[in-house]
């Protein structure tokens, strides 16, 4: 369902949902933020079509903020190296600023950084922020037949 939220609020994905190795989609992630803040979701890993594992995002962050956001996000893997970064936890990012008003909108630059594109869609919001941030992703394989 969360995937094709994203083809209809941005169609041009759908080109990297076709050419990409793999993905990590998250259709849930709540951030909330007075001063310090945090957000968490959970979500699901695919390579190639199958079903992978299952992923985790958290951030923390400081500076000047206050709101609370309600978004989902994929994550795009061009190639094996990308996603095996992503599975050993080294894919990692940092700083933001910006306004969100209860609003619903896609964000993030379509193009990849290192073999790794972010994109995120709030689903609702209300959040004034020029904070610094640290987000971490978590990787859990799935094995079938255990």
């Amino acid at each position: 369902m969360a995937i094709q939220k994203f083809k209809t609020k941005k169609p041009e994905l759908s080109a990297y949902f076709d050419q990409a190795y793999g993905y990590a989609i998250l259709p849930g992630i709540t951030r909330v933020a007075v001063g310090f803040g945090g957000a968490y979701g959970r979500g699901l890993v695919i390579e190639q079509d199958s079903l992978i594992g299952r992923t985790g995002f958290s951030q923390f962050t400081g500076g000047i903020q206050l709101g609370a956001k309600h978004f989902s996000m994929i994550v795009f893997f061009k190639g094996s190296d990308a996603l095996e970064q992503y599975k050993a936890g080294r894919v990692r990012f940092l700083g933001q600023a910006g306004i969100d008003v209860l609003t619903v909108g896609v964000s993030g630059t379509p193009a990849y950084n290192e073999g790794v594109a972010i994109i995120a869609m709030t689903k609702l919001g209300l959040m004034a922020e020029f904070s610094y941030s640290g987000a971490r992703f978590s990787y859990t394989p799935i094995i079938i037949g255990d």
